[in-house]
């Protein structure tokens, strides 16, 4: 049976690879660029009827950074169904997905002001998965 999330972890680490090379070229060209990410706390997707804990962090050249002082992170979703839940230090954000929802992903984003004042995003997109459908029935049986 096929994984359907092998193309996932491919495309994530595909990814990675290329921040990494970027990386390296802004060092070495001693630019700075900055840049959230964003991931998903201990799993790749949300089932309906759940929740899953997104957290952020600022980077420079990909390299983590605090955020700058009075800085927050600002947390969206593509889905208008869920529901935010920020941190109190902004830092994570727990999003809530309806038993009714109908979406097969969600892409959460998280912005801030950078140290020199430009307005950057991160995102990530992960897969909204079917709940447990609940059959009930009754089991009856002699017991003497």
């Amino acid at each position: 049976m096929d994984n359907p999330f092998h193309d996932l972890r491919e495309i994530l680490y595909l990814e990675r690879e290329n921040r990494y090379l970027l990386r390296r070229i802004l060092e070495h060209l001693k630019h700075h660029v900055f840049s959230i990410h964003v991931t998903l706390e201990s799993k790749m997707a949300i089932s309906v009827g759940t929740t899953g804990t997104f957290t952020a962090q600022l980077e420079d050249n990909g390299n983590p950074i605090s955020l700058p002082s009075g800085s927050t992170f600002a947390w969206t979703s593509d889905d208008t169904n869920a529901t935010l839940a920020p941190s109190a230090d902004s830092t994570s954000v727990v999003v809530t997905v309806p038993a009714t929802d109908t979406a097969t992903s969600v892409t959460v984003t998280a912005g801030t002001t950078a140290p020199n004042g430009s307005t950057v995003y991160g995102s990530v997109t992960v897969p909204i998965t079917p709940g447990v459908t609940h059959t009930y029935t009754i089991l009856v049986s002699q017991t003497a």
